[in-house]
């Protein structure tokens, strides 16, 4: 019984090691080995109003990664992400991002230019690279229009 509570302990503390060196190592400026890159912010499941003529009619809950530009602090970034993320849902309750007549999907470029806006209010001018919106999602199902 105690080799096996051993061995049990053994396993669980070198998958932890195993585990914990990946993303030290990615987190010390490597570049991921997927294409990936230390300079992204994510921006998972920011939850958008849709309205139509001024009616909360719906939800749209969006995910997306921002690529900061080279010469800006990601760093800092992925510190004030809290602050961006309200201020994107600040701004998508003034500015409308769900498609006219199709409330069940987002203004993909609307959106875009909101999280541009803001992480440039936040970051400095130039400090957004690229912006990857990675999925959409509705509360409702089905809407008419």
């Amino acid at each position: 019984m105690k080799n096996l509570i051993r061995t049990l302990f053994a396993v669980i503390f070198f998958a932890g090691v195993s585990f914990g060196a990946g993303p030290t190592a990615f987190a010390a400026g490597d570049e991921g080995g997927q294409g990936g890159s230390n300079r992204t912010v994510d921006l998972s499941n920011i939850v958008v109003p849709v309205q139509r003529d001024g009616e909360l009619i719906n939800y749209l809950f969006v995910s997306a990664v921002v690529t900061i530009a080279s010469g800006h602090d990601h760093w800092g970034a992925r510190d004030r992400a809290h602050i961006i993320r309200d201020g994107i849902l600040r701004a998508a309750h003034r500015t409308p991002v769900g498609l006219a007549g199709h409330p069940m999907e987002l203004d993909e470029q609307q959106y875009l230019d909101i999280v541009r806006m803001v992480v440039e209010e936040e970051m400095g001018e130039g400090s957004v690279e690229s912006i990857e919106i990675l999925a959409t999602d509705s509360q409702l199902v089905f809407i008419e229009g």
